[in-house]
């Protein structure tokens, strides 16, 4: 049995490991427990469970290190990680960034395009459309020259039929006054050669004697 003397010399230090289990036990106490010479096993004892305590704690405070150490580097691998994968969507979003600025001013450059293909194309409506109108006056004005073409043909063929017939008739006037010149002269010449006879009669009537 225990020495009831050591015990109670052990309680009033306040640390035994019978009583009190979770407080350590002194030098002091052991030197008590040892100069006893009752409690030897018992302080083996309590020694051997403070040595493995004592070791228990170190390989938990290891283990624990182990595990803050690990993760510190689970922790700075992750932030590592994490700055690097911010980093990616960074670049992911201005890479988005500038696409949508390219695309915009894609989009500005394709909008002036359309609005200058529009007006080419307006003004190309207005100058087919003029050239519309010019070929219509054309064809219109062409139209009137072959109409005019036409009535001067028929104008000319008239004017020609009319020159025929005026050069006839300046034929035929001439033929008539050949004709009443030759009368003329032929009317002439038998006055003539009746005043001739009648000037022979005046004269043979004279020389006759009454």
């Amino acid at each position: 049995m225990i020495d009831i003397s050591l015990l109670f010399s052990l309680s009033l230090a306040g640390c035994t490991r019978l009583f009190q289990p979770n407080k350590p036990v002194t030098k002091a106490q052991v030197a008590v427990a040892l100069a006893t010479g009752e409690a030897f096993d018992l302080v083996n004892e309590e020694l051997a469970r403070i040595e493995a305590e004592s070791m228990a704690e170190k390989a938990v405070s290891a283990h624990n290190a182990l595990v803050a150490e690990v993760e510190k580097d689970v922790n700075a691998s992750f932030e590592k990680e994490l700055l690097i994968e911010k980093e990616k969507i960074d670049a992911v979003e201005k890479m988005a960034e500038e696409a949508m600025h390219e695309l915009e001013r894609l989009r500005a450059e394709r909008e002036a395009e359309n609005m200058a293909l529009m007006k080419d194309r307006a003004a190309i409506d207005s100058e087919m459309e003029v050239l519309s109108r010019l070929r219509r006056e054309v064809e219109e004005q062409l139209e009137s020259l072959m109409n005019n073409k036409v009535e001067t043909s028929y104008e000319k063929e008239a004017i020609n039929k009319l020159r025929k017939e005026t050069e006839d008739e300046s034929q035929e006037v001439v033929r008539l006054q050949h004709e009443l010149e030759v009368e003329r002269k032929a009317l002439s010449m038998a006055r003539f050669d009746m005043d001739l006879c009648l000037s022979a009669q005046s004269i043979n009537v004279t020389l006759v004697p009454s």
